[in-house]
């Protein structure tokens, strides 16, 4: 496959600036979950690519924190942003994202789509059945 998700960034500032502004890089979402969220600033900054930014509950602040480093890049530097420990929903955009030049993935997305639908329907009657819900 000529995509490539990068699902872990470097902490470490300029250690990987030398592979993010390679011309002949392959088009690629990349996901990051640091606690370190301004990394996903710092490669947004480096790269013309997708960035999807994972905010996670590594400090007292229970995450907010972490929120907040991503959502607020500075105007020009967009990293897109899910739910706190959502790295599922990271790769799910970044295959909707790589599924725009992709068939394959969008097939594919569609099939994960349909299979969730009908998982989340047998939870429901489970849980009429069962009573929690009201029919």
């Amino acid at each position: 496959m000529a995509h490539r998700l990068i699902t872990r960034a470097l902490s470490v500032p300029g250690a990987s600036v030398h592979w993010y502004d390679k011309p002949e890089t392959p088009p690629v979402g990349i996901i990051m979950r640091t606690r370190f969220s301004e990394t996903g600033g710092m490669v947004a900054s480096l790269t013309p690519l997708p960035v999807i930014g994972v905010p996670v509950r590594a400090t007292r602040l229970d995450g907010v924190d972490s929120l907040l480093s991503i959502v607020q890049m500075p105007r020009g530097v967009p990293v897109a942003t899910v739910a706190l420990n959502n790295s599922t929903s990271a790769a799910l955009l970044a295959i909707r994202m790589l599924g725009i030049s992709d068939t394959d993935l969008v097939s594919g997305m569609s099939q994960y789509q349909e299979d969730m639908r009908e998982e989340n329907m047998v939870k429901g009657e489970k849980l009429e059945q069962e009573g929690v819900v009201p029919v």
